[in-house]
């Protein structure tokens, strides 16, 4: 297999970068779900934000490779069997995911230094994060 993209196929590069931001997105998700269950006695308290941060930091700093990388080694064209709404919306849900990704990431540390409450679930499956004003 290729390290970079061909006309015809992904590279292992591609291919290894999506799979490890598919994992790594649904392990953050994961693993905050799993934090908010936590008592403040419990002893990953502390050190699972932690966790949760640094992840975060790999995924910013990874997904600036990858869009850097996109443009190194560009994707291989869509089929021409493929009609050109389903051409023209594949690029428009990639575009949506990266920003969508970029946009998470760039709040999270943003959020981080304001001390905003976190987004808790409560009993009626309806999330509560205090007061604006409270920001």
């Amino acid at each position: 297999m290729q390290w970079r993209n061909s006309s015809r196929r992904y590279g292992i590069i591609s291919i290894g970068l999506h799979w490890i931001f598919a994992l790594a997105v649904y392990g953050m998700f994961g693993l905050g779900l799993w934090m908010v269950t936590l008592s403040y006695y419990d002893g990953w308290y502390h050190q699972a934000p932690e966790l949760h941060k640094s992840i975060g930091v790999l995924l910013m700093l990874g997904l600036v490779f990858r869009v850097i990388w996109r443009h190194i080694s560009p994707p291989p064209a869509a089929q021409k069997t493929h009609s050109k709404f389903t051409r023209v919306s594949a690029v428009a849900a990639h575009i949506a995911l990266y920003a969508l990704l970029f946009a998470i990431l760039a709040c999270s540390r943003f959020r981080q230094p304001l001390a905003m409450p976190a987004l808790r679930p409560t009993r009626r499956g309806l999330f509560t994060s205090g007061s604006p004003g409270a920001w």
